[in-house]
C-alpha cells in the first residue's frame, strides 16, 4: 500500500485509532505497513468508497518469530461507509492486515482502533 502509517498515542483511550492508513485499491490483495498496538480491547476498522456492490475482505496479523497468526477477519461491501470487526483483546506489538478487493482505483482507509 502506497501510504504511510499514522501512528497516534493510543494510551487507555480505545476509542482512538492505534494506528490508521489511507490507499488506493489495485484490484489485488494489499498488505499494510505494520503498525504498534497497546494491549488492551481494539478491533479492525476498514472504509471503502463505491457503490455497494462489491464485497472486499480484511485480515488483521500479529507480527512474530515465524508465521504471524491471523488475529480478526473482516468482510464487507464498498457501500462508502466504514466496517468495524469487534472488539477483541490484543496484546501489545506490531500488527499489518491484508485487503482483497477486485477493483482498482478505489480510495479505502483502515486500520486498528
Amino acid at each position: 500500500m502506497a501510504a504511510m502509517v499514522v501512528a497516534l498515542g493510543l494510551g487507555s483511550a480505545a476509542d482512538a485509532f492505534a494506528w490508521q492508513t489511507k490507499w488506493t485499491t489495485s484490484g489485488k490483495t494489499q498488505t499494510s505497513k505494520a503498525g504498534h498496538v497497546s494491549k488492551g480491547k481494539h478491533f479492525l476498522h476498514i472504509g471503502i468508497t463505491g457503490n455497494g456492490k462489491t464485497t472486499f475482505s480484511a485480515r488483521l496479523y500479529k507480527k512474530v518469530k515465524g508465521k504471524d497468526p491471523l488475529i480478526q477477519t473482516l468482510k464487507g461491501k464498498d457501500n462508502g461507509g466504514s466496517w468495524m470487526a469487534n472488539y477483541k483483546k490484543l496484546s501489545a506489538g506490531n500488527y499489518y492486515f491484508t485487503f482483497s478487493y477486485p477493483k482498482k482505483g478505489k480510495k479505502a482507509f483502515g486500520g486498528v482502533q
